[in-house]
Parts: structure tokens; C-alpha cells; sequence
């Protein structure tokens, strides 16, 4: 199915290419089976969503040149979400880093849990 001089969708089985459709020149979803790229959407030659399997990349979301979501499995990294260029969130198990969250510049909180030790308070 081709309007103009754009392929609108191609569907190929055996685990390859499951679904391509394009309008203009822009790809709008991608999907292959075999736990490699599940979804690649781009919106005006930018990628909105990419999400592949095998805990490797869960979600990609970017908007104009900014990464909005990275989620990463495997104790890794969890969430990274970035605004304009302040880190707004970066969540990583594995008793390393709990939780950074940025405003602007400034680190708003970083809980670290190495071993047993706990967190004091002074009272």
C-alpha cells in the first residue's frame, strides 16, 4: 500500500519486521518480534518511544532533542527523566542510588544504603 511516493505499512512475518508504517518521511512504528525491538516510534525524525526486550532497553522516550524516560532492566538503571537539561529523576537498584532528584541544580535527595548501615539523625 503506497500513496505518493510513502509506504503506508509493511507486515513481514517470521520474527522480523511485524510492522513498519510510514507517513511522509517519518517513521511512525516499528515492531519486530524475537526479543530485539518491539516498538521504535518517531514523530518528525525524533523517537517518541523505543522499547526492546531481554532487559536491556524497556523504554526510550524523547522529545524534540531532550530524553524524557530511559528505563533500563537488570538493577540497573530504572528511570531517568530529564527536562530540558536538568535531571529531574535517576532511580538505580542495587543498594547504590536510591533516588536523585534536581531541580534546576540543586540535588534535592540521594539516599545510599551500602552494606547494613542505616541513615543517623542527629537530634
Amino acid at each position: 500500500m503506497i500513496a505518493g511516493s510513502t509506504i503506508l505499512r509493511v507486515v513481514i512475518a517470521g520474527s522480523t519486521i511485524v510492522k513498519a508504517v510510514i507517513a511522509g518521511s517519518t517513521i511512525l512504528r516499528v515492531v519486530i518480534a524475537g526479543s530485539t525491538i518491539l516498538r521504535v516510534v518517531i514523530a518528525g525524525s525524533t523517537i517518541v518511544k523505543a522499547v526492546i526486550a531481554g532487559s536491556t532497553i524497556l523504554r526510550v522516550a524523547i522529545a524534540g532533542s531532550t530524553i524524557l524516560r530511559v528505563v533500563i532492566a537488570g538493577s540497573t538503571i530504572l528511570r531517568v527523566a530529564i527536562a530540558g537539561s536538568a535531571i529531574l529523576r535517576v532511580v538505580i537498584a542495587g543498594s547504590t542510588i536510591v533516588r536523585v532528584v534536581v531541580a534546576g541544580s540543586t540535588i534535592l535527595r540521594i539516599p545510599l544504603f551500602y552494606g547494613h548501615s542505616k541513615p543517623t539523625v542527629d537530634s
